[in-house]
Formats: structure tokens, C-alpha cells, sequence
């Protein structure tokens, strides 16, 4: 034993002969140190405050019992099943006690370790942890501390089958339409199975009707819903039989709800721009499908006539391979255009005021009547109304007798009113004389020869205007009420044409009509022509 200087302290060193009784033995002058340094004696080591020597001086070759690991595997043998492996270890100090140290692990296939292992051994990287069958040879490398060394040395370990037969214990799928096999399932010689059978049978919930059996099938299930699958096979001589869960999950739906546009109608209008397939373009029934108008669905079916945008909802429920939908659309009424229709050229009699155009009619849906005060009407000199009639306003409706003018007519819809602006019409309108005709009744004697109404042209009123050349017609009748139910004169009252003067005793109706021309309107006039006999 020598004392060697270590700083202010001195260490007495005792030299042992290193045996490789663990796992992995170190010698190393270091960890010495190192825990003196920490202020960690072991009982190797003995502190002397009067050591002065330093420490590379020994003054006679003695031996030191040195710290040493011991690497153990948790496990040894593992059941190959598909998944990854947790391969993990224990590390023991020379007095067998646990202790906590870091370490990585190689892996290999040969116990020289020289042969990493690869993707063929299941490995996600080169000397990374193996997944397939087979006898793998681990080197664990712990890290250096200050107490201990690192070391390395391989372990043998072996991936086996403890069973002949691996599942997953469950397998999830999603409905495609067509049937679902349960396949998650291994052996270790293939060529050595006999007899594999694969049996499906459905789990009943608790809302689904009874079904007619439930004797398991070897038909792979197509619909949505979870079944026991029960495997059975002879490996090896060995009959196994096992049961997992496979899972069909529903699929979702393809709902294409587009915005409808409609115009207005008067009335309800029911949203149908939708379409909602499955998988493979499956089409579903509408019996599953309903619109709703609202968004919590309460009210199943009230439509919409107005203008407006209106959110609905295409709710899909109930289907027993499909997720339930709701999806949210929108439907759009526009406002009606109405229709002016133009009855022909107006022609107001002169007043002296203004003479307003209403020679024309508003075609709503459904006979709706419109508002007047929506109509726009302006008058103009020209047909491509650019100069105003009066003024400079063309709203300014004109007043004066024998004025011309050409109307531009068109509806002015309000905002969220059920009528949009109409096509712009054009109608022609002028003010002209009213003629008057005063006709009293007639009385005179029978004369055996026809008896004209006695009338001439004081009887006619031209007002400001002298127009010459009137033209005027004249008809007796029997009777008249209007321009098809009447009775013209004839023969048998004595006159020579039909509508022609009486000569017999009677009450008859003349009819005076005057002719359109320049500056008058036509207007027709009534009479009365009583032909006394001589008895009276």
C-alpha cells in the first residue's frame, strides 16, 4: 500500500486481480477518481489527510477490486404478434443491486455481432429493434459516469412462436359496399395449416330488430356494425380456435347541396337542388332524406313563396351504413319581372289638365294586383324619348289640346318587394276635342211613310274647334242594350233596310255615332223616336 497525493488529500490505493465474474467488468483508475472528486468513498478506497505522494507514484504493484456492471434482460423470449417488441433491461453494480444507468442497444443476427439487423428482421433501421421471428443477438452500451464505465456485450435473445397461430384483436374497416374479410392473422409455416375456417356472426345493439338468426356465416359481412369473428384451423396437428372483434365502421355521405335560385311564383317553393350519394355513387332513397327550414329541424316542411334568402338544411338519418348528415344550403327566390301590356293608342279628351296615360294593364303572378304608385310613366316629343313633352321634366304629363307624345311605361320594384323592375313599353297617347250631340226624345205622328229622327247640325257641340265634314252614322233599333245584344229595325217596322228608319207606330232607340277624325275621338249618342198611330 503506498499514499498517494490527491490535492490536499491523500489516498491509500489497495491493487486486486480483476476477475470477470459479472456480465461486464471494467477497470479504471477513473471512476476512482472521479467518486473521491464527488466526495464518494467506496471501501476500497481509504482517506488519509498526510498523503503527499501523487498520483501516478506507486511505490509497490498492489491489487484493487474495481466497479463492474451486470446487463439482464427482462425477457428472453417474446410471442411474435405483429406489433413491435419492448425490449428493455436491467442493470446491476458489483453488489448486485439495481442501479440506474443510461444505455442504448445494438441489435444483431449473429452472436459475433457483425451483422446489424435490417428491414428483413422487421427492423425500421439498420441494428434498430427486430419485429419477425428469429434469434437476434443485443449489445447494450451503457454511458460512462462517473462511478461507472461504459461497457458493451452481446445478449442472446430469440423471437419465437409460443403459439401457432397471431391476431390482431381487432381489426376496424369502413363500409365500401362490398364485403369485408377478416385477414389479420399469421402462422408460422402457412404450409403446415389445415382446415381454416373464418366464422362471422353480428352483434346485436340494442335499437336493431331481432333478426331472423344469428347462426354465425362464413359469408364476409358487408354492412356497417361490429362482429365476432371466431378463426379455427389445425397447425401443426394442433387444432386452435380463436375469437377477435371485427369492426365495420359507417361511411360518410356525399351530400351535394347546391344554392336554388327561383324566381317568385306567388307560391310555396320547396328546395330540391340537392343530391346525396354513397359510396360507388349509391343513390339514396328520398324516403331518408328530409329538408328542413330550420335549423334545429322542428319544422318539416312550411316552403317559402316570398322574396328572400332562406337557409335550409338536408338532413340524412337513420341509414344503417352511412353517418347521419345535416347540411346546410340556401335557397334564393328572386322577384317577378311583371308584364306592361300597351292597349293600343290612348286618347283622353281635352280638359284643360293634364291628361295622365292609363291605356294599359300590369300582369302579375296569379292576378296580383300590383301598385299604381310603383309605375314609372314618362312622355316624350320622339319614339326614342330623349326630349320631354313639357318642360324638362318627362314626368310632367301633358295638357293641351291636340298634344302627341310617346309614354315610356315601366314598373319600379322596392327592395324586398315581390317584383323587380319590368321591361321598359313604349305606348302613344294625344289629347283631343270630346264631340256632344244633344238628342232628346222624339215624338211623331204616324205618316205611313218612314220617320226619320228630327235632327240637325245645331245639335252638335264642336267645341273651340269648327271642324268641317263630321261624320256622322245613324241606326235605329228595336231594342239596344249594348254593341251585340240589340234589335235592328227591319221590314216588319217598316223600314226598307235592316237599322233603317220606321215607318210604324212604336218606340224605337237611334243610335247617332260619331267617327273618329283629327281632333275629335269617336263617341256614339242616344235617342228616342216614338211614332204615334192615328188612334192616339
Amino acid at each position: 500500500m503506498r499514499n498517494v497525493s490527491w490535492g490536499k488529500k491523500t489516498l491509500a490505493v489497495i491493487m486486486a486481480v480483476v476477475t470477470m465474474a459479472s456480465t461486464c467488468d471494467v477497470v479504471s483508475y477513473r471512476s476512482l477518481l472521479a467518486a473521491e472528486t464527488e466526495g464518494t468513498v467506496a471501501n476500497e478506497i481509504v482517506e488519509n489527510e498526510d498523503s503527499t505522494l501523487a498520483p501516478s507514484t506507486v511505490e509497490e504493484e498492489t491489487t484493487v477490486n474495481m466497479r463492474k456492471l451486470k446487463i439482464v434482460p427482462k425477457q428472453t423470449e417474446f410471442e411474435y404478434n405483429l406489433k413491435e417488441i419492448n425490449f428493455e433491461f436491467d442493470v446491476y453494480n458489483w453488489k448486485g443491486e439495481k442501479v440506474k444507468v443510461s444505455y442504448y442497444v445494438e441489435f444483431y443476427t449473429d452472436s459475433k455481432c457483425t451483422h446489424k439487423t435490417t428491414e428483413a428482421d422487421g427492423a425500421k433501421d439498420k441494428g434498430k429493434e427486430p419485429s419477425k421471428p428469429g434469434t437476434y443477438y443485443p449489445k447494450v452500451v451503457t454511458i460512462a459516469t462517473t462511478q461507472y464505465d461504459g461497457c458493451r456485450e452481446p445478449i442472446e435473445i430469440h423471437i419465437v412462436f409460443t403459439k401457432p397461430m397471431v391476431w390482431l384483436p381487432e381489426d376496424v374497416q369502413t363500409y365500401t359496399g362490398e364485403q369485408i374479410a377478416f385477414d389479420k392473422y399469421d402462422f408460422r409455416n402457412p404450409d403446415l395449416v389445415e382446415g381454416l375456417t373464418v366464422t362471422y356472426n353480428k352483434v346485436l345493439e340494442s335499437n336493431e330488430e331481432t333478426e331472423t338468426t344469428t347462426e354465425p356465416t362464413t359469408d364476409a359481412p358487408i354492412d356497417a356494425g361490429t362482429y365476432n369473428v371466431t378463426i379455427s384451423a389445425v397447425v401443426e396437428g394442433e387444432t386452435v380456435e380463436k375469437e377477435v372483434s371485427l369492426v365495420i365502421n359507417k361511411a360518410k355521405l356525399n351530400v351535394d347541396a347546391r344554392e336554388q335560385k327561383e324566381i317568385f311564383t306567388g307560391k310555396p317553393i320547396a328546395y330540391t337542388n340537392y343530391e346525396v350519394t354513397g359510396v360507388n355513387g349509391e343513390k339514396i332513397s328520398e324516403d331518408n332524406i328530409k329538408i328542413s327550414y330550420s335549423s334545429d329541424g322542428c319544422d318539416l316542411d312550411p316552403k317559402y313563396r316570398n322574396v328572400g334568402s332562406y337557409v335550409v338544411y338536408v338532413i340524412v338519418s337513420g341509414l344503417k351504413n352511412y353517418e347521419d348528415e345535416n347540411v346546410r344550403a340556401l335557397l334564393t327566390i328572386n322577384p317577378y319581372s311583371p308584364v306592361i301590356i300597351v292597349n293600343g293608342e290612348y286618347k283622353p279628351y281635352y280638359n284643360g289638365k293634364q291628361r295622365v296615360f292609363n291605356n294599359y294593364t300590369v300582369k302579375g303572378v296569379e292576378g296580383e294586383p300590383l301598385k299604381i304608385e310603383n309605375m314609372n310613366i314618362e312622355y316624350y316629343l320622339d319614339e326614342a324619348c330623349t326630349i320631354p313633352a313639357v318642360g324638362d321634366d318627362p314626368h310632367t304629363a301633358p295638357s293641351e289640346f291636340r298634344s302627341r307624345c310617346y309614354v315610356k311605361l315601366q314598373y319600379k320594384g322596392k327592395a324586398g318587394e315581390n317584383y323587380c323592375d319590368s321591361k321598359v313599353e313604349i305606348g302613344k297617347m294625344v289629347i283631343k276635342y270630346e264631340p256632344k250631340i244633344v238628342m232628346p226624345d222624339a215624338v211623331v205622328n204616324y205618316t205611313g211613310v218612314k220617320q226619320p229622327y228630327p235632327w240637325d247640325e245645331s245639335m252638335i257641340i264642336r267645341g273651340d274647334d269648327k271642324e268641317n265634314g263630321l261624320r256622322l252614322s245613324v241606326a235605329y233599333y228595336k231594342e239596344y242594350k249594348n254593341m251585340n245584344d240589340n234589335v235592328p229595325t227591319g221590314p216588319a217596322d217598316g223600314a226598307k233596310n235592316p237599322m233603317g228608319a220606321p215607318s210604324k207606330p212604336g218606340e224605337y232607340i237611334i243610335k247617332v255615332q260619331y267617327h273618329e277624325s283629327i281632333n275629335y275621338n269617336p263617341k256614339a249618342f242616344y235617342g228616342k223616336l216614338i211614332i204615334k198611330s192615328d188612334e192616339n
